[in-house]
């Protein structure tokens, strides 16, 4: 008898231990049997439910909480009791009588006398503090992340006019030139500039010309549109957009919308030597990176396409041909249209390929007005057929004189030659069959026959005439 109370006396106290113990842990300690019963429960989940241990004590999570919610803590319990494997630092929301609280649950099988599985031993450590530390350190990342993407905008916008600036332009002129060279594709640049924009100022003061600014900028922003289409300011009263993979029949054509764009605009401007209102210059340089070293070329062909305009008369259109060209070897916009220019700095050093090619783009200019003017097919077709026979005589005299010159790429000039004579005949067809629109014409004079032809691959043989002179 005095051993058995002393075994008991030893259970109370190891008894007593353990629910000190358990009530110790800071945290949800709990017993419970396989139908869902709490056993034991310590005096943090008692006071979670603002009851005594011992009144949960058989009470089933049924009672206590929604079916549905106690339906998913039970069988949670039994996935543990079926496989007898714990569950570990499981996040769950926690439903308590002072509203929802977070909790991480860890889950133990509860093991019999007999050795079998009777129940599960849990601990849920409220770890409501550390989510909303959580959530609020995500919603600073957030904050942070917009406030980056905010300043990364603003360091790539002007501050005056809300368009990309100067940084963003030098860096992604960079970008597409890198791209244009690695795909072979064209790249456009077009440089614009105010038009007597310093009288402006001494005229309606600096308030009306940051406005005038403004103003100008958002119409470009309005025809440009979506990238990869940009426009930026790229200084004072000066203005770019870079158009990558466009021709140079479609960088004429976007040139033109800005110009008119801007003079509808009205905005007065009675100091200006080109109209009542403001108006811009636009230089347009259409290149291939093969012809044009760096990013630094195609601004400076823009840029000497743009003094012409403002020599010229401003509020109005040049274009340069790629570098193989002369600086001054381009297109002009006179008179309403574009019009392409012959120039003595475009001479090969032989009198009669000269006399031709200025002949070319005389028809070529008759052909290209006739078509725009929306005159009747027949006079558009009567010009054509008289430019394609000069391009045929022209190509004929012209590899005469390239054989008697012994040049070495001869034959494969002529076919370069049988390959445009073929095509501008087919460009005739469609004319005669009212199906050659403006652009595709616009395409073989100027890029095809001029920019391509005349001014690279004639060029080639340009000093091999000089030799001989």
């Amino acid at each position: 008898m005095a051993a058995l109370r002393s075994s008991e006396a030893k259970y109370r106290l190891l008894s007593s231990q353990l629910e000190a113990i358990i009530d110790a842990i800071p945290g949800l300690v709990f017993y419970k049997d396989d139908r869902n019963n709490f056993i034991r429960v310590n005096k943090y989940l008692a006071e979670a439910q603002k009851k005594r241990k011992e009144e949960l004590e058989g009470v089933s999570l049924y009672d206590l909480y929604p079916r549905e919610e106690a339906e998913l803590y039970y069988q949670d319990d039994l996935a543990v009791l079926a496989s007898g494997l714990p569950r570990l630092n499981i996040e769950e929301p926690w439903d308590t009588l002072d509203g929802t609280r977070w909790v991480t649950t860890s889950k133990i099988p509860l093991i019999g006398d007999d050795g079998r599985r009777v129940g599960i031993i849990g601990i849920s450590l409220d770890i409501t503090e550390r989510k909303q530390s959580d959530r609020l350190i995500q919603e600073l990342i957030q904050r942070l992340e917009k406030e980056k993407a905010h300043a990364q905008l603003n360091a790539l916008t002007d501050g005056l006019t809300g368009i990309l600036n100067r940084r963003y332009f030098d860096e992604t002129l960079k970008k597409e030139f890198s791209r244009a060279k690695r795909f072979g594709n064209s790249l456009t640049l077009i440089m614009m500039d105010i038009d007597n924009f310093k009288n402006f100022n001494d005229r309606y003061g600096h308030v009306s010309g940051d406005d005038c600014l403004r103003q100008v900028a958002t119409a470009l922003k309005i025809i440009i549109g979506r990238a990869p289409d940009f426009v930026a300011r790229y200084g004072g009263e000066e203005f770019a957009v870079v158009l990558p993979d466009t021709d140079l029949e479609g960088a004429v054509i976007v040139a033109e919308r800005l110009r008119k764009a801007v003079m509808a605009l009205g905005i007065p401007h009675d100091k200006s030597d080109a109209a009542a209102q403001v108006t811009i210059s636009l230089g347009i340089a259409t290149v291939f990176p093969e012809t044009v070293k760096s990013p630094e070329g195609i601004i400076e062909l823009a840029d000497k396409a743009l003094y012409r305009a403002k020599h010229n008369g401003r509020n109005r259109c040049e274009v340069a041909l790629e570098k193989g060209a002369s600086g001054d070897s381009g297109l002009r916009d006179t008179s309403g249209f574009v019009r392409l220019v012959w120039h003595s700095s475009d001479a090969s050093g032989n009198s009669l390929i000269d006399s031709q090619h200025r002949r070319l783009y005389t028809l070529a200019n008759k052909t290209l007005a006739t078509k725009l003017a929306g005159c009747e097919t027949s006079a558009c077709l009567s010009h054509m057929a008289e430019l394609v026979a000069e391009i045929e005589l022209h190509f004929k005299d012209e590899e005469k004189l390239l054989f008697s010159a012994r040049y070495p790429a001869a034959a494969e000039h002529r076919k370069i030659h049988a390959e445009l004579v073929l095509k501008a005949k087919h460009l005739m067809d469609r004319l005669a069959g009212d199906e050659l629109s403006v652009g595709d014409l616009f395409n073989f004079m100027a890029d095809d026959m001029i920019s391509r032809h005349m001014q690279i691959e004639d060029r080639k043989f340009y000093p091999y005439f000089r030799q001989e002179a």
